[in-house]
């Protein structure tokens, strides 16, 4: 009886881990990542590969009507309007080339949130960035994107990036 009860435990610690796994190495990760000037799929995205260019510019120096800051959104604008998934790609120069998102309704309730990293190939220089958002079903028709970084010194959001969306449940 009790090498029975074991055998029953160890099944389903088993399937516990299989599905562990399974959840670990899918959904965020499924994506387009831009890689040596071409976007590459990560995973199994669900969205088209971006239109945007990929990799063309790679420094500061490079594009001189950006400004100062270190989180620079490309797509979508501001006021564009979104379905339920979209891509968001950009320009980052950040800590380790990890930045953080996430994107709440008018009142700051997030909805969805995430990690991605830039494409940068040297310290302190800008690196292309894309990651995919899925939104919930209960959207509101007015969310707003941050992409972030947070401080290695105290763990506040610094460089922060707001691009103000509306939100429409299907597009045509």
């Amino acid at each position: 009886m009790r090498n029975i009860i074991f055998a029953i435990v160890g099944i389903l610690l088993a399937i516990l881990v299989i599905v562990f796994a399974v959840r670990l190495f899918s959904g965020a990760e499924d994506t387009w990542v831009c890689s040596e000037g071409s976007w590459v799929k990560h995973g199994n995205p669900s969205t088209q590969m971006p239109t945007s260019s990929c990799g063309e510019i790679t420094n500061k120096e490079s594009s001189p009507n950006q400004t100062e800051d270190n989180i620079i959104v490309q797509e979508p604008l501001s006021n564009s309007i979104v379905g339920v998934t979209f891509t968001v790609t950009g320009l980052a120069r950040v800590f380790e080339n990890q930045l953080n998102w996430k994107v709440t309704d008018t009142s700051g309730e997030t909805l969805v949130e995430g990690a991605a990293i830039a494409q940068a190939s040297e310290v302190g220089e800008y690196g292309n960035f894309a990651f995919t958002v899925k939104l919930p079903s209960s959207t509101p028709p007015k969310i707003i994107l941050e992409v972030f970084d947070y401080s290695a010194k105290d763990g506040s959001v610094i460089d922060l990036s707001e691009t103000y969306l509306n939100f429409i449940r299907s597009q045509k």
